[in-house]
């Protein structure tokens, strides 16, 4: 018949067939796709907001099939995780004392401060239950038939009656005990570690946020900025001062917002955007900002990019000078802020109301082709 007699293990779908359990070698091929997709971006120019990106939406999809047919070693679930720990905080390899957090918090969803990358090893268990769901969902199918034949018991197993007067189902219940439709992403859910959520999640991370901005939001709020105050915990040297004002040590609170030269920033760019603040510290801001997220109004996205914007701009104002020895006037840098702002909200789709047409003229947006002539428009509206 021309066929060629193998023995296992041998490749099938781009995964291994082996007589038995998975062991590291056999992932080997899955750890050296991700790395050699890690290799290609090593030397690119890419904040940390589009390394986790690439995490989310590529490498992560690398192991989907993998982890839906086979359940993964955990040396090669740690093996990858080190790798996209390197790519994000090192953009390579993982260089000692770069990493800003324990690998789990950074896999907690950013309702929970984490930044939303899956734990492989419960996304694995979660897509493999997708197994387990059609032995007793797909009666007639091979997959069935095999777990059949090598456990009887399993035919045994009869379907709940529930109700005679409707066709009976199978579905599942998340952890509330509600009736939900079973994916491998509610699964997950409710298979994960849960952690207690933070209240500050929607001041970082919005619609409309630049990620950029929102990332160094995001390492602010949970005071892991690399400031020289943090560095002192792995590296004994004499304190360094501010680099903005010279008379204090370099720390976060001090940077965010008990400096001068980042205040002056601050209540420049406040008046600016139209709101005031009498704070200077970076968590009473952020607090105040929370009670007023339920509104939908573009005025609570305003100050929310304005805070973002300060924070990313002070912050690499500090790196410019540490390093570089450049200095811009703090009116100037609230200006770039105040830039970025306008560009940003030029990519908002607004609908038109009278308040909409002051706001568009205050921040030189111009007027959405689908709103109404200005000659026709009614400012009592």
């Amino acid at each position: 018949m021309g066929f060629v007699e193998e023995q296992l293990p041998v490749r099938y779908l781009g995964i291994p067939l082996i007589g038995t359990r998975m062991l590291v070698r056999d992932c080997n091929k899955l750890v050296e796709q991700v790395k050699a997709r890690v290799q290609n971006w090593k030397h690119r120019a890419l904040s940390f907001a589009g390394r986790l990106q690439l995490i989310n939406s590529v490498l992560q999809s690398l192991q989907v099939y993998w982890c839906s047919v086979l359940l993964l070693p955990k040396t090669t679930i740690k093996d990858i995780g080190k790798i996209f720990k390197g790519f994000l905080w090192s953009g390579g390899d993982l260089r000692k004392g770069s990493a800003k957090f324990a690998w789990k918090t950074m896999c907690r969803p950013k309702e929970e401060g984490g930044l939303g990358i899956r734990s492989l090893q419960t996304w694995n268990e979660a897509l493999l239950s997708r197994q387990i769901w059609r032995l007793f969902t797909t009666k007639d199918s091979l997959w069935t038939w095999g777990w059949d034949g090598r456990f009887p018991s399993l035919q045994l197993q009869p379907l709940p009656l529930l109700q005679t007067n409707k066709d009976d189902g199978i579905y599942w219940q998340d952890l509330n005990g509600n009736q939900a439709e079973f994916t491998p992403t509610q699964v997950w859910k409710d298979i994960r570690l849960v952690s207690p959520g933070v209240s500050w999640y929607k001041v970082v991370w919005f619609k409309h946020n630049i990620p950029s901005h929102a990332f160094i939001l995001w390492l602010a709020t949970h005071d892991r900025l690399m400031t020289h105050e943090r560095m002192l915990i792995w590296h004994n040297s004499t304190i360094m001062q501010c680099m903005l004002c010279k008379m204090v040590p370099d720390s976060t609170p001090h940077l965010l917002f008990e400096c001068q030269y980042p205040r002056e920033v601050w209540t420049i760019v406040c008046t600016m955007c139209n709101f005031q603040t009498s704070d200077i510290n970076l968590h009473h801001i952020i607090a105040n900002q929370i009670p007023r997220l339920q509104s939908n109004h573009i005025q609570i996205d305003i100050e929310r990019l304005a805070l973002a914007a300060t924070v990313y701009f002070i912050w690499r104002e500090r790196n410019s000078r540490h390093h570089n020895g450049s200095t811009i006037p703090h009116a100037k840098l609230a200006m770039e802020v105040i830039k970025t702002l306008e560009a940003r909200l030029c990519g908002i789709p607004l609908k038109w109301s009278a308040p909409m047409e002051d706001l568009c003229k205050r921040w030189k947006i111009p007027r959405p082709s689908n709103w109404p002539p200005p000659d026709n428009i009614n400012l009592d509206t």
